[in-house]
């Protein structure tokens, strides 16, 4: 329950600091990168843990361990979600963004990657709407 707690918090605090995301939307690209699995891997080893941060875009300059650890990974995800927020202009552009990298969002636009979108705003709207309490949500992940 302590690790439960203490990622709660930094996904609260990450995401009022942040103040251009809701908790809902942060957990919603958690799930749909990773299912909430801090032990998640992808692009051939590129993209560990959670949030998946890619070795050569947001968890560039991360060790493997920083990357796979859920408070250290949950930090740097939000606040680089946050900027992708910022700089895109749109919460849908951001998510695209933090799939594909900003670089690949900005050659390619939105379009490339419109069912990975599809998928978190799905999420988003689930967690909104079905009452789906973060700490439910947190329970069913491997944490």
């Amino acid at each position: 329950m302590h690790v439960r707690r203490s990622l709660w918090d930094v996904v609260d605090a990450a995401t009022q600091r942040a103040g251009n995301l809701t908790v809902n939307q942060v957990l919603a690209v958690a799930w749909v990168e990773s299912r909430g699995n801090p032990g998640a891997i992808g692009d051939d080893g590129h993209s560990l843990g959670v949030w998946q941060l890619h070795d050569e875009g947001a968890g560039s300059g991360m060790t493997d361990a920083e990357r796979v650890d859920l408070l250290t990974s949950t930090r740097v995800a939000i606040g680089w979600l946050s900027e992708l927020v910022n700089e895109t202009g749109t919460f849908r552009s951001a998510v695209s963004a933090y799939n594909q990298g900003l670089a690949g969002w900005r050659k390619r636009g939105g379009s490339f990657n419109k069912v990975y979108v599809d998928r978190v705003r799905c999420m988003v709207k689930q967690l909104d709407g079905d009452g789906v309490t973060v700490e439910t949500q947190l329970a069913g992940w491997m944490i």
